[in-house]
């Protein structure tokens, strides 16, 4: 049994993989931006053959635990929030898409709650003030609506819906004794989203037609490793240390990591009105890791 001192470090230890691996993603939209790819299919196909190839020395020697991590069904669910999230984006705005993916906190907590699990005062309040932060935070971003972006909200809203049941499936395997290698599980979740992603390639002819510049090369492997393979190590390595709840708040952290490097990089600054909502997201998620 862990004493008090392992569970503290075991839970910081968590809070900073996930933390960094909201970071990574947080670079993603400024590394789709960069790349001249006009096809969300072939971004995803790109990016995900490259986080493989990225992973996969590391998983070979453990064959019991590849098999492992393709009978389980969180490998294709994670898989279908890199193809939704991506849909997602093209079709929507950065910002209405990040809003409704900040809702995977309170989709955690119905989970929870349907299933009988004690979830404290402190993560329904944070979790709740946080997406309202969220909220906040994005909506001086948003702009007229159109049927386009209803189909990508629609996909934003599966994302988050998915990424939800990876937190609670990931934590729960841990909980019940039964966890799974998360390198593996990793490498798993890329291999099927190849797949997926793959077949949407297939069936439009025109994604085949790319222009392989000096530049896209780089930002794609940029994306792949730096934006996929990395974030989901430690996002499922982090999700193993922490509570369901915990974790999916910490993704809260996402677009305001986005608004600061796209900022830095591409000059895209967030509007000053936004601010205040950072500000609650960020207190809102100060309630849901502290214990009391």
């Amino acid at each position: 049994m862990l004493t008090s001192d392992e569970n503290d470090k075991g839970s910081f230890q968590g809070l900073l993989f996930v933390t960094f691996a909201t970071l990574c993603w947080g670079m993603t939209g400024v590394f789709i931006r960069l790349l001249d790819m006009q096809s969300s299919s072939m971004i995803i196909f790109g990016r995900l053959i490259i986080a493989a190839l990225v992973i996969m020395p590391l998983v070979f020697r453990d064959t019991g635990a590849l098999k492992k991590a393709i009978r389980s069904p969180l490998s294709p669910l994670m898989a279908l929030y890199y193809i939704f999230a991506t849909e997602a984006f093209v079709r929507s705005t950065i910002t209405e898409v990040v809003l409704i993916v900040g809702f995977t906190p309170l989709v955690v907590l119905f989970i929870e709650r349907y299933y009988g699990r004690t979830i404290t005062k402190n993560s329904i309040f944070g979790a709740s003030l946080a997406v309202i932060g969220l909220t906040a935070f994005l909506l001086p971003s948003l702009n007229e609506f159109d049927e386009q972006r209803l189909i990508g909200d629609v996909y934003a809203f599966a994302a988050a819906i998915v990424s939800a049941i990876f937190a609670v499936g990931v934590r729960q395997q841990k909980l019940i004794n039964k966890p799974i290698k998360i390198i593996s599980l990793t490498f798993v979740t890329f291999c099927y989203g190849v797949i997926l992603s793959g077949g949407l390639v297939y069936m439009d002819n025109s994604t085949l037609k790319i222009n392989l510049l000096h530049s896209n090369i780089i930002y794609l492997i940029a994306l792949g490793v730096i934006s996929t393979a990395l974030p989901t190590l430690l996002f499922g390595i982090g999700a193993s240390k922490l509570s369901s709840v915990k974790t999916a708040s910490l993704t809260l952290l996402t677009p305001i990591w986005a608004a600061i490097i796209g900022g830095i990089l591409i000059s895209e600054w967030p509007s000053l009105f936004s601010v205040p909502g950072g500000v609650i997201t960020l207190i809102g998620l100060w309630f849901i890791i502290t214990k009391k």
